[in-house]
């Protein structure tokens, strides 16, 4: 099996692209600004981040120790990359996830709290409006 190549870095600009954008077919169209690149990488890869295995028919599979469910494969005989990402956005950890707990109940209103106790009402009681000869 021959080794793989090294990883070549790329500088992501303002617009998310590691390139250039091409210059337009049209000659009259204006060419389009340059962008420049964006910050690098926050950092290299860590020891133990990543899980690598080659699979059978030359893929290359990379899998994330740290995010679970963040899953890169490559076929660097045709250049042919994909990765993707199926998780809850929370890293891997030994402690098991529990949610933050919910806020503390309140407290059951007392009568006379405002001052004036509670008192019923009078039922309302209306004639409903009697049909006309056209409703009817």
């Amino acid at each position: 099996m021959p080794p793989l190549p090294p990883p070549r870095r790329f500088a992501i600009n303002e617009l998310g692209r590691t390139q250039q954008l091409p210059p337009p077919e049209d000659e009259e169209a204006e060419a389009p600004e340059p962008v420049e690149a964006g910050p690098p990488p926050p950092r290299e890869l860590g020891e133990g981040e990543w899980a690598f295995r080659v699979a059978p028919g030359g893929c290359v599979v990379a899998k994330s120790l740290k995010w679970p469910g963040a899953v890169a494969v490559g076929k660097p005989a045709d250049k042919k990359y994909v990765s993707c990402y199926f998780g809850f956005g929370v890293p891997r950890s030994s402690a098991p996830y529990s949610p933050p707990l919910p806020p503390p109940v309140q407290a059951e209103w007392v009568p006379g709290e405002e001052g004036t106790p509670l008192s019923a009402a009078a039922d309302v009681l209306v004639e409903p409006p009697k049909p006309t000869e056209e409703e009817e």
